[in-house]
């Protein structure tokens, strides 16, 4: 059978518990979730370097919790710290995750009741800063005895739920994947930075970071929204034409070009060029997009459906 997403995420579900009876070394399984399925998910993303892809099914001794991690570099290359995105598996194999997750073992070392409140006062701060469809999930069950398991369960900023027996075809993973993978700029962004002390990133790639900082940082939006004006560029709404002294000054600034294309080191933008100004509304609509910098695109939707 040809390999697809579906078929990755059911080799796992359908296989685990029956080859956590044999032995870890050496097993087909775990060598699957390391290499043939990150493989997959690394030709997914066009295998653009920007991403480092992991999977584990533990070490030395099979894990919990499975999972098939998806890390910008410029936030972290371990799935230790930081935020990605994974795939996590339930500990009974009932069902699989995608996650927009933190990293649990700096938090870990903390011990007590204190891990679990900073990562959910975390995660409900990441979630403040991505538009969210109705339909994801902030909330994760992975039915496991381990404390990992119950970190990875406060850790979830956002999730979509996928079951054995009601699996989405490979195109609707992958349009999954593709949005939560949005989520992920969006967080990347918008929310603090995180300059983790994680050994695997470059100087150069902290230095990226560094830049990416200061470039979002929010006098820029500012700027953008001096230059442009405060009328949303889709559906033309003011919002102190709508509400008054307490809409004044009311936009959000969008930026046209997605940010895993953005040249990190390259501090200087185009105000007008790079950016669009547009209503809560809009800015939400924009990111369902395929193409995100369609503003064009999403005007004509607007304009459409309110004609008269």
């Amino acid at each position: 059978m040809p390999i697809s997403l579906t078929s990755v995420l059911r080799e796992t579900l359908s296989n685990y518990l029956l080859e956590k009876a044999n032995p870890f070394t050496g097993n087909w399984l775990a060598d699957a979730i390391r290499n043939a399925h990150t493989d997959y998910l690394r030709t997914i993303l066009g295998n653009d370097s920007r991403y480092v892809v992991k999977g584990s099914a533990g070490q030395g001794r099979w894990a919990e919790i499975p999972w098939i991690a998806i890390m910008d570099r410029f936030i972290t290359s371990t799935a230790q710290s930081g935020y990605y995105l994974v795939y996590l598996f339930s500990a009974d194999m009932s069902r699989v995750y995608l996650s927009l997750n933190q990293g649990v073992t700096a938090i870990n070392s903390l011990n007590g009741e204190s891990r679990f409140d900073i990562l959910l006062n975390k995660a409900q701060l990441y979630r403040s800063h991505i538009q969210l469809a109705p339909s994801d999930s902030t909330k994760i069950k992975l039915k496991g005895n381990w404390d990992y398991s119950a970190l990875y369960e406060c850790g979830n900023i956002i999730s979509c739920e996928y079951l054995p027996e009601r699996m989405p075809s490979s195109h609707q993973l992958i349009n999954d994947l593709k949005r939560f993978m949005g989520y992920y700029h969006q967080l990347i962004l918008n929310a603090p930075l995180e300059l983790t002390p994680d050994d695997n990133l470059s100087i150069e790639t902290k230095s990226k970071k560094l830049h990416l900082s200061i470039a979002r940082n929010s006098s820029l939006s500012n700027r953008v929204k001096s230059k442009k004006g405060y009328r949303c560029e889709v559906c033309s709404i003011k919002f102190d034409e709508v509400y008054g002294d307490i809409g004044r000054g009311f936009i959000e600034a969008h930026h046209l070009t997605p940010v895993k294309d953005l040249d990190i080191g390259e501090t200087r933008v185009d105000l007008e060029k790079d950016f669009a100004v547009l209503c809560a509304n809009c800015h939400r609509m924009i990111h369902k997009l395929e193409d995100p910098s369609d503003v064009e695109g999403l005007k004509q939707i607007w304009e459409f459906n309110n004609k008269g």
